[in-house]
This record gives C-alpha cells, sequence and structure tokens, in this order.
C-alpha cells in the first residue's frame, strides 16, 4: 500500500510539472491565433461592415435563455469592445521573443489604435442609433468615422497581417489567408 502511495505521488508530481511547464510555453499555433487570428473580430472597423452591424437589427438572448430579444446598439458596441478588450489582454500576457515580436507587437499597436476609438466614436455612434437620431446624421457621423480612421487601421491590420503570413510560413501554420 505504501508503494502504492508513493507512485500515485511520483505521477502526481511528474503530471503536475508537465502542466504547469505545457502551460508556460505556447505553441506557434497559440501564438498566432492569439495575436492574428483574434483580429478577425475587428474585421469592418471604421468601414462599411462596422456600418452593417449598427444598421441591422440586433439580437440577443434573453435572460431565460429561451428567447431573443432586440439588443440596442450601445448593447452591442460594449459586448464588442469587452471581447476585443480581452483579446488584447491575452495579447498583453504572451510572452516576446525574437520569433514572436513582430506579430505582438504590429498586433497590439492595432489594438492600441482600435481600442479608444470605440470607446468614443463607436459609443457615441451607438447613442445616436439608440436615441433615433436623423439617419442624415447617423450617417454624416459614420463617414467622420471611416474617413478619419479606416486608413490608419488598414495600414496597421495590413502590417499584421504581413508579419502573420512570415510567422505561419516559418512555423509551417498552415492558414487559408482568403485571398
Amino acid at each position: 500500500m505504501n508503494k502504492l502511495i508513493k507512485l500515485f505521488l511520483v505521477i502526481l508530481i511528474i503530471s503536475g510539472c508537465i502542466q504547469f511547464y505545457g502551460c508556460g510555453n505556447p505553441t506557434p499555433e497559440n501564438y498566432f491565433n492569439t495575436a492574428v487570428l483574434n483580429t478577425n473580430l475587428l474585421a469592418g472597423f471604421a468601414g462599411n461592415g462596422f456600418s452593417r452591424q449598427l444598421d441591422s437589427p440586433l439580437s440577443k438572448l434573453s435572460d431565460d435563455g429561451q428567447n431573443t430579444s432586440q439588443m440596442t446598439r450601445s448593447e452591442f458596441i460594449k459586448s464588442k469592445t469587452k471581447q476585443i478588450e480581452e483579446n488584447y489582454k491575452k495579447i498583453e500576457d504572451l510572452k516576446v521573443t525574437d520569433e514572436t515580436k513582430d506579430i505582438i507587437e504590429s498586433s497590439k499597436e492595432l489594438y492600441k489604435f482600435v481600442i479608444p476609438i470605440l470607446n468614443n466614436e463607436y459609443v457615441k455612434l451607438a447613442e445616436m442609433y439608440d436615441s433615433n437620431a436623423p439617419a442624415d446624421q447617423i450617417a454624416s457621423f459614420t463617414n467622420s468615422i471611416q474617413e478619419k480612421y479606416s486608413a490608419k487601421f488598414k495600414e496597421l491590420y495590413d502590417a499584421l497581417i504581413s508579419n502573420g503570413k512570415a510567422y505561419a510560413d516559418k512555423n509551417k501554420i498552415k492558414v487559408h489567408w482568403g485571398n
């Protein structure tokens, strides 16, 4: 019986070490998924994609989990921003190495650009929708967001994708880039 307890303790210690060290060393795929792939949530930012999302009727699951109810645009932006901020936190938690530096830094730059705009301009735009502001005011404000931010967003996003492609190629990560 004593040998069985010792064997169990040895196995427990070994598996604990494996978990500890395994969790501390993300794979290239983990880095790629966190720093590059998660930016899919930003698709359409400062462009027609976000505009269509705000124009469309939005639904959410009701508190009882059985029905849907209409989601306000403010709730939508708040929810989307929360997800984006959570993704950014995951990127900040990644260990920067010589190999991962480009994707992590370019991803951080993109998120640092997007998050303040979500928390300011997009919150205001959502409030305009929710208060039934005139369509021409909404369109004008939407256009001003696009004109002011779309070029810089595209520049940062393209830099990240370029770095992501190089990282994926180097690490033999199979990715369908959609182009």
